[in-house]
């Protein structure tokens, strides 16, 4: 069972999504940055640039997050591990 969304296998949207945001950037920067106005163009690509390190970073963190359900969790590894279900008052 995967754990997070950067095991094995993947999906293809989430492969698409890492292989689509360079090539945004890179567009970015070879289409509309050199067409601004020098006094625009650098700022723009500061924000861009930083919104997209922003995005990427909590991108990873969301697919390094495990979301199971910490019940289920504790549910499954104690079928893993032979016992049975545990019984409540």
């Amino acid at each position: 069972m995967r754990e997070n969304g950067l095991q094995r296998p993947y999906n293809p949207m989430q492969i698409g999504t890492w292989v689509l945001l360079p090539t945004l950037l890179l567009q970015f920067l070879f289409f509309v940055s050199p067409v601004l106005p020098l006094a625009a163009s650098i700022p723009c690509t500061i924000v861009f640039f930083a919104a997209a390190c922003v995005a990427s970073y909590f991108a990873y963190v969301t697919c390094k997050t495990n979301p199971i359900d910490e019940r289920l969790a504790r549910h499954l590894k104690r079928q893993e591990n032979g016992g049975g279900p545990k019984e409540t008052p």
